[in-house]
């Protein structure tokens, strides 16, 4: 089974063959992240900089290889409360790309001089005027 820390291992170790290692790791999914560096011989002195894969934070990121971390400050919840909210996430993603989706063809559709048709209503009206007040 392949994971996303193999191919970012695989693309550290070609930072490392072309010579090309960050040294700013702002983003924590940097391939970067997986290239260790010495600056001092086995017995202490100084030396050049040398860059190698840093195996053992390859191999601690390994351990969690195919699982999801679910970060919460809901201390005091069940887990399976905690898990049950995780778990129904997409939903709420969902809603929100649909929306989201609505609004920006709503809006191109306006700047092409679309102008809602609507059979009047009390609920329309309300729409009407929230809409107009909130344009100005």
């Amino acid at each position: 089974m392949l994971y996303c820390s193999d191919k970012q291992v695989d693309r550290a170790q070609k930072m490392l063959d072309s010579g090309e290692s960050k040294k700013n790791r702002k983003n924590l999914n940097d391939p970067a992240r997986f290239i260790g560096k010495t600056a001092v011989t086995e017995e202490g002195e100084a030396a050049a900089i040398q860059h190698h894969q840093d195996e053992k934070k390859i191999s601690d990121e390994a351990g969690y290889d195919g699982l999801y971390a679910v970060c919460t400050d809901l201390l005091d919840d069940e887990v399976s409360d905690t898990l049950k909210v995780s778990e129904g996430r997409w939903r709420i993603e969902e809603c929100f790309l649909i929306c989201f989706l609505a609004l920006t063809l709503y809006r191109f559709l306006e700047k092409q001089g679309f102008i809602p048709l609507y059979r009047r209503e009390l609920i329309t009206d309300d729409l009407h005027d929230y809409h107009t007040s909130y344009q100005r």
